[in-house]
């Protein structure tokens, strides 16, 4: 008897445990689940038949949604497709059909909402090469070249986002020593320039058309370096003047007035008149196109297309030189937005702009420890003889190599526990998603007093960050990956088949794809905008391509589509 006494009891517990709700859904299975399984699909479903290699027998008791997970969703799906029972067996009643599946499925619901929760870990994650440098940039105004800087970054599931991916190599760490010392270098512009000298690029010039040449160029440093551009010839028949604009990386720097005719030039011997003119121009270290042109120039239509570039009969830009570097006139522009104080005004003005700089790099508040530890590496260079602001890019540079910027890190909660993103991961996360670099200020500001939680506030930001020019990295980055329109640069078609191919087509079609992907998510489009959008946006050159007309210029602007044979990224080239 006293032996028996714990199993009554138990068995006494378990009539107890068993709530209204839970006795309710095992009346249920067995009134709308069991009797088709039973009546229905074991006719071909069971241990000696095996139809499909299933036997319906484990399925008949109410345990086996959470045991048979995987069997029922199978059985599910047949039954949603109307796949069984199969043509000319006997159907149950379609209401009935209905009343199992949603029985099935809002049970399958309940269970998922009683397992523990466990969202898994999150794995710290370097910064890819493209992050790190839209972070550089947005952080002290430096831009680099990440495809010069780094190898390619591993690739997981198509994306170079991965964290399990993204290792970090000696090399690559070695890597980071070397480039920290020159961003910072760039930043703040402490080391001496080398002497300026003129370098002459006439070889590498590229003529566009008879009114305009174009320089591609390395410029190795920060620097301000003189643009001198060379304008040959004459028209005899026409006197009007006209406008040479000189631009960099498409921004014009400089437009002069060119007097055209043989009484209004200088002679410099024979019958080829030259003009010259100079712009001196701040340019930071990067790879930049340097281009001159002659706009608004009526007098051309009248110039024979085979004497436009013959300088006794027409006047054209020739060439384009560059002298450099010189030192600028002021503040480098790169640091204007975060050297607010002279580094030689002592250790206030360090300490403030250390403190700013490491809470936008680190993303997140700093502690007075760390940024003491950073001025403390300034002290040190200056304690060495080095200048103030040399000294300065020591604690830049450390600051460039920790792991709190080299990484994005998400602190794991205590095992056994779950626990809410904190607003100041949620920035981060927002910001490397749509801008691939770091949270701004104001966002982080909103992280810091915790409103990031609130939706309205997050969908402001959102909305915000997206209306951003920086939101052209989601297009650049993800698009890229997901459409693979990086591999463009690899692409090598049939020449005998695409006898048009070349640069200027494949980068044409890298600019349709992202353009049209970035108009789908500033405007809010309907994403089936990706499948038949009718608009696309095109220049002279893709037009032609694709046989489209009355599209000139070099200029991308938006063009509706009429022909069916153009919708959608799947019609675009780059895909």
């Amino acid at each position: 008897m006293l032996l028996s006494a714990p199993f009554f009891l138990l068995g006494a517990a378990m009539v107890v445990a068993q709530t209204p709700e839970a006795s309710t859904r095992g009346s249920s299975f067995a009134a709308d689940v069991r009797p088709i399984l039973a009546e229905t699909c074991q006719t071909c479903h069971n241990s000696r038949i095996l139809s499909g290699g299933l036997d319906i027998a484990p399925l008949l008791d109410a345990g086996s949604l959470a045991s048979q997970r995987a069997t029922w969703e199978r059985v599910i799906g047949k039954l949603h497709a109307g796949e069984m029972p199969p043509k000319g067996a006997p159907k149950p009643p379609a209401e009935k059909v209905t009343s199992l599946l949603t029985w099935v499925e809002r049970e399958f619901d309940r269970i998922d909402r009683a397992q523990p929760v466990n969202p898994g870990r999150v794995t710290a994650r370097r910064l890819n090469r493209q992050e790190y440098a839209n972070t550089v940039r947005d952080l002290l105004g430096v831009e680099i070249r990440p495809e010069d800087e780094f190898p390619p970054d591993d690739s997981g599931y198509g994306f170079d986002t991965i964290a399990d991916v993204l290792t970090v190599s000696p090399a690559l760490m070695q890597k980071y020593l070397s480039l920290a010392e020159r961003i910072a270098s760039r930043a703040v512009g402490g080391d001496p320039l080398p002497a300026a000298g003129f370098f002459s690029r006439r070889d590498r010039v590229r003529r566009l058309d008879a009114g305009a040449i174009e320089l591609r160029e390395i410029i190795e440093r920060d620097a301000e370096y003189l643009v001198r551009v060379t304008v040959a010839g004459y028209r005899p028949n026409q006197n009007a003047p006209v406008t040479l604009a000189i631009s960099v990386d498409g921004k014009t720097v400089k437009t002069a007035t060119i007097p055209v005719g043989i009484s209004a030039v200088n002679r410099q011997g024979g019958a080829t008149q030259r003009t010259i003119e100079e712009v001196r121009v701040f340019v930071p270290g990067n790879t930049h196109v340097f281009r001159a042109a002659l706009v608004g120039d009526d007098g051309l239509d009248a110039v024979p297309e085979n004497v436009r570039l013959n300088a006794s009969r027409n006047i054209f830009p020739e060439t384009i030189e560059i002298a450099g570097p010189y030192a600028p006139s002021s503040i480098r522009p790169a640091a204007k937005s975060w050297l607010t104080c002279a580094p030689s005004s002592g250790t206030a003005c360090v300490t403030r702009t250390l403190s700013a700089l490491a809470r936008l790099a680190y993303r997140r508040p700093v502690s007075k420890t760390e940024v003491n530890e950073l001025v403390a590496i300034v002290d040190k260079g200056q304690a060495a003889g080095y200048s103030p602001e040399q000294s300065l890019q020591f604690g830049i540079a450390a600051m460039l190599v920790s792991p709190n910027f080299l990484f994005r890190i998400e602190r794991d909660p205590k095992a056994g526990t779950t626990r809410r993103i904190s607003d100041l991961e949620l920035a981060t996360r927002l910001s490397y998603f749509l801008w691939s670099s770091m949270p701004d200020d104001a966002l982080l500001r909103l992280a810091e007093r915790g409103r990031l939680r609130d939706p309205k506030a997050r969908r402001a930001q959102v909305a915000r960050m997206i209306s951003d020019p920086k939101s052209a990295a989601l297009a650049e980055n993800f698009a890229g990956q997901w459409l693979e329109t990086r591999s463009l640069d690899a692409a090598k078609p049939d020449a005998a088949k695409f006898p048009t191919w070349g640069p200027e087509l494949r980068d044409a079609m890298r600019t349709e794809t992202r353009m049209f992907f970035e108009t789908v998510l500033r405007e809010n489009r309907p994403i089936a905008d990706f499948i038949d959008g009718k608009y696309s946006f095109l220049n002279e050159r893709l037009a032609r391509h694709y046989g489209i007309g009355d599209v000139a210029g070099p200029e991308f602007r938006r063009v509706e589509l009429t022909t069916s044979q153009r919708s959608g990224v799947f019609t675009q080239a780059s895909v």
